[in-house]
């Protein structure tokens, strides 16, 4: 989905476990409520395609400051970890997850 300023993706991996990719927000447009109407927006599209529970989950950098932005949404942090993106470099993510009912 894509709005004027940011957008979100997500995929279906197994019918119960979902994962949202990404949610961009340009700077300009942080702080106005965009990154929480694109989650919620998300989060809605989820129950209409799928109505049985599952979990809908994605990495977020330990160190980016989107994971207080995850956790005042309701999710909360399943595991760590630290995935290989080539020359030595790693990802060091918490793999956050929402159960939607």
């Amino acid at each position: 989905m894509d709005v004027r300023g940011g957008g979100a993706c997500a995929r279906d991996v197994r019918g119960v476990r979902l994962v949202l990719q990404k949610i961009y927000v340009l700077p300009r447009f942080q702080g106005i409520g965009a990154g929480e109407f694109l989650f919620r927006h998300a989060v809605e599209y989820i129950r209409s395609v799928h109505p049985a529970p599952c979990r809908m989950e994605l990495n977020v950098n330990r160190n980016n400051r989107a994971l207080h932005f995850y956790e005042r949404m309701g999710m909360r942090k399943l595991r760590e970890g630290d995935f290989p993106i080539g020359d030595g470099y790693y990802m060091n993510d918490y793999i956050m997850g929402l159960d939607i009912k």
